[in-house]
């Protein structure tokens, strides 16, 4: 039995196509990409020399976070841009960091970031990209 084309899936990364000897490599869709990063954490060491994990949080849970903390705090943009931040810490140095149900966890998990530590989650998420990238992706598609 002869295959002319295999596909192959490496680390949820691009498609490889080979037919013969010739490889073409395909980008991930936007869905393959926001399915990726769900299941991704990204790392960022702070000045200290904890390791920050963080995760890329929901609409659900960002609007769960908007309810929790109230309109004035969610309304101040570098706030809650904090507290997205924060709210998206699921590690450090290895311990698991739920994700906050309410203002006071979220102030419990700052406390145990400290300065240093939110800073490096802030770095850390700003690699997951934008929702508006994606959203421009599919009105151009």
């Amino acid at each position: 039995m002869r295959c002319d084309m295999a596909r192959v899936r490496i680390n949820n990364g691009p498609t490889i196509e080979t037919e013969g000897s010739q490889t073409a490599m395909r980008a991930p869709s936007i869905a393959e990409r926001i399915k990726a990063d769900a299941n991704r954490i990204e790392y960022e060491n702070d000045v200290t020399g904890r390791r920050i994990g963080v995760r890329q949080l929901d609409f659900l849970a960002v609007h769960d976070l908007t309810v929790d903390v109230g309109g004035e705090l969610a309304s101040n943009g570098p706030a809650f841009n904090q507290i997205l931040a924060v709210a998206s810490v699921a590690e450090i140095d290895g311990d698991p960091v739920d994700i906050p149900a309410s203002h006071l966890q979220v102030r419990a998990i700052m406390k145990r970031l400290g300065f240093h530590g939110v800073k490096a989650a802030m770095s850390a998420v700003s690699r997951f990209g934008g929702l508006d990238e994606d959203l421009d992706a599919i009105k151009n598609s």
